[in-house]
């Protein structure tokens, strides 16, 4: 009798447990936690692409869910962090890991990420719109990257090398109302350092060399010019392999020491 008891009590637990998966095998709703099309998918370039460019998506579903909330409700710490959070560095932040991943089109994903904050800076979503900080990152994605056509350009151009792509970038700045600081100078100086460096570049290391010394001249006058921007133009020159590389580039050494002794600039020792 104990025996045919126990029988119907696992009867009866497997029908259950049969109609609960049939029940579950039926319904609409996704399996929480599981994705056939992204479970698999291997995390190598898109799908880091895609973590840094969806935080704007992200901030910019935020704002519009908080102004059609009537009512908000108190917000955790987590939340309240991310509330927060000025969208702006998170673009620096984003722009400047762009910048230095050494994918071969981060810099374009850079200045569409940049022109995308400003366009919703211009629509109203953000406050505050792309600074400093933020161009000098995009104009870095360019020295890090190859020399490649830009979509952005306003006119077609065959010198389309970094320096150019930087200078342009510049102008943009200054019809923004930001003011290139010395990052952003010694930004286009490593730019003109990369360019004499590659081979298609090299027949014209000489008009580089003169571009670089006028441009740290200009930055010497505008009390910009600092240990980078001395060091960066003392190896274009030694990259350049001008029959006079040698006596110009000591010459540009003893200036930054001279110079050194005379303001006692902490920036140029």
């Amino acid at each position: 009798l104990t025996h045919s008891r126990m029988a119907m009590a696992m009867n009866i637990r497997r029908a259950a447990l049969a109609t609960i998966l049939s029940l579950i095998a039926s319904s609409p709703l996704p399996c929480i936690g599981f994705s056939a099309s992204k479970s698999n998918e291997p995390r190598g370039k898109g799908f880091t692409n895609k973590v840094v460019e969806d935080v704007v998506v992200r901030d910019v579903s935020a704002k519009i869910r908080r102004d059609k909330t009537p009512t908000s409700k108190p917000l955790n710490a987590r939340e309240k962090s991310f509330s927060q959070r000025d969208p702006i560095i998170s673009l620096n932040m984003n722009l400047d890991y762009l910048a230095k991943s050494g994918q071969k089109d981060a810099a374009k994903r850079c200045e569409e990420m940049l022109l995308r904050i400003e366009a919703l800076h211009d629509d109203g979503y953000y406050e505050k719109s792309p600074d400093v900080v933020s161009y000098n990152s995009v104009i870095n994605a360019y020295a890090h990257g190859s020399s490649v056509i830009n979509p952005y350009a306003q006119r077609k151009s065959t010198n389309n090398s970094r320096s150019w792509q930087a200078k342009r970038l510049m102008k943009r700045m200054e019809e923004k109302g930001l003011t290139p600081n010395s990052i952003t100078w010694n930004t286009l100086l490593r730019c003109i350092l990369k360019e004499v460096g590659d081979k298609q570049w090299q027949r014209s290391s000489g008009q580089k060399v003169e571009e670089a010394e006028s441009i740290l001249t200009n930055m010497e006058k505008s009390g910009l010019a600092t240990t980078i921007s001395y060091n960066t133009v003392i190896s274009t020159i030694s990259k350049s392999k001008l029959n006079d590389s040698a006596e110009r580039a000591e010459s540009w050494l003893e200036r930054m020491m001279k110079l050194y002794e005379t303001t006692q600039n902490d920036k140029i020792q």
